[in-house]
């Protein structure tokens, strides 16, 4: 459709849903039950139309930038209003967007897609005004329910080539690395073919009233992926996110309020960074802003602390009280800074045989990005973490039992560990990236767990990523990962991952 005829199709959509009114007119004389209904069907025809031309709009804009000579800045959405770039943002961790103006996000990359990280595909959620239907782009009316619903995911294949024994299959997990002179460490590595990590999700979005006339937007969201099954090849769902929001109160499962997936970098392997300090637990959450470049959040979260048990000793890791989380957000033009927390209660019950004890666990996030150059091709990002009894929220170190353990007496010792995680992000040109990132975890040494129990792992990847348009990519990358265990052996491997993928949102 050339820009002549756009521009006619979407002023005619719009006329048609105007003149659409005029039967309304005539049921003066009806029912007012039925006027009321027949007015809102009127009026959800017109919004349609609106909606399509402004579309239109946006389209013929880009074409005539293009055709005088400019650049594309991104999707058409990011061509609009503030409120739609705050919502093609997939920042995560406060619930607002990273950049406050158009004009910031024109400045970003075709490849970046409103995005720090150009495959990023975890959404942040969203609160107060950016649920409104302005910043619910790709969206569509369902007919008679004033409900707006958006199918978000992708399709995408991965091609692995192992150098060395890793007992995942699918993503590269330091744990399973084998150490040296174990049985494992004298394996070659294997090849794995695998569309696991394809995912579908559906956001639906509404306006409620309250009894009092107080209107509030609504978000309900569901995510599934296939990665639930990482030992074979059977395609099992798996719920990613489940959750739903009612203006500044979220409840559900979705990403852990403390973290940060933000400053994480564009990386092929699905494990991303094994420093990340984050998972998807069910929370309650409050998000609200303090000013125009601050957001807190703060939340009630499920409780899946580890506490290991190297004695054998009678009795269960029972925890009693949820996770007390919290976030705290600085977004300045082209920099962030992110503060999260969580404190939590750990406790072993033993029973009529078994000991009983209890405790504190405590951990915090430093985050930050940056972005450098004209067109933001160029990101820094970072992410430093400490806890105690915490180790559970670093992906490397989960189940472990590095976090916390039952001494021989039957008290609970809660244990160090610290994480650091650094990314560089570059754009060749606005189809072209590369990043490269390195992550490093570290619990504390202790003779109270198994000599093969993991202390330490460090990573590095690095990758080359087309987009050969907006909603295809394709890429290979380069990783090396090693682990040493709490006796000091070590183990190192090496993996080449390749991928092509379909976004269809």
């Amino acid at each position: 459709m050339n820009t002549e005829n756009s521009a006619k199709f979407g002023l005619s959509a719009i006329i048609s849903g105007l003149l659409a009114l005029g039967p309304a007119m005539a049921l003066a004389q009806e029912d007012s039950s039925d006027q009321i209904e027949a007015l809102e069907r009127q009026l959800q025809a017109v919004e349609e139309s609106i909606r399509s031309g402004q579309d239109m709009l946006l389209d013929i804009r880009k074409q005539l930038t293009e055709l005088k000579g400019g650049t594309a800045s991104g999707p058409a959405e990011q061509q609009g209003t503030t409120a739609q770039t705050a919502a093609a943002s997939t920042t995560q961790g406060s619930g607002s967007a990273d950049s406050g103006s158009a004009q910031a996000a024109a400045e970003i990359p075709r490849g970046m897609q409103g995005s720090v990280n150009p495959l990023q595909e975890n959404r942040n959620f969203l609160t107060g005004a950016d649920l409104l239907d302005e910043s619910f782009p790709g969206s569509w009316a369902i007919p008679g329910t004033g409900v707006r619903m958006a199918i978000r995911g992708y399709a995408k294949l991965d091609l692995i080539q192992d150098f060395d024994y890793v007992g995942d299959r699918f993503e590269f997990y330091v744990p399973s690395i084998a150490v040296d002179g174990t049985p494992e460490a004298s394996l070659d590595g294997r090849n794995t073919m695998h569309a696991k990590e394809s995912r579908i999700g559906f956001d639906f979005r509404k306006t409620v009233t309250r009894p009092n006339g107080d209107q509030y937007p609504l978000q309900a969201f569901l995510e599934f992926d296939f990665f639930d099954d990482r030992e074979t090849f059977r395609l099992q769902p798996r719920l990613r996110h489940a959750y739903g929001v009612v203006g500044r109160l979220l409840a559900g499962q979705t990403w852990n309020t403390s973290g940060d997936l933000s400053v994480l970098a564009g990386t092929i392997d699905f494990d991303n960074a094994d420093a990340l300090y984050g998972a998807r637990v069910a929370q309650v959450r409050w998000a609200d802003r303090l000013n125009k470049t601050t957001t807190w959040a703060i939340a009630l979260e499920e409780n899946d602390s580890e506490i290991a048990n190297p004695f054998g000793l009678d009795g269960q890791n029972r925890a009693e009280t949820p996770n007390l989380a919290g976030y705290l957000r600085w977004t300045e033009g082209r920099a962030h800074l992110g503060l999260g927390y969580d404190v939590f209660g750990l406790k072993w019950q033993g029973g009529e045989n078994g000991p009983s004890d209890s405790a504190i666990g405590w951990g915090v996030a430093l985050t930050g990005s940056y972005r450098l150059g004209d067109k933001s091709r160029n990101v820094l990002s970072t992410q430093l973490t400490y806890g105690e009894g915490s180790a559970f929220r670093v992906i490397s170190l989960a189940g472990t039992g590095s976090g916390a353990v039952l001494t021989d007496d039957g008290s609970i010792k809660t244990l160090p560990h610290w994480s650091a995680y650094g990314a560089y992000s570059h754009y060749w040109t606005d189809a072209l990236n590369s990043s490269f990132a390195v992550a490093h975890a570290e619990a504390d040494a202790t003779n109270l767990l198994p000599g093969s129990t993991m202390r330490k792992s460090t990573t590095a990847h690095v990758n080359l990523i087309w987009f050969p348009y907006k909603a295809v990519s394709t890429g290979v990358e380069l990783m090396w990962g090693e682990r040493e265990n709490q006796d000091g052996t070590t183990g190192d491997a090496t993996r080449f991952q390749a991928m092509i993928k379909y976004k269809f949102n």
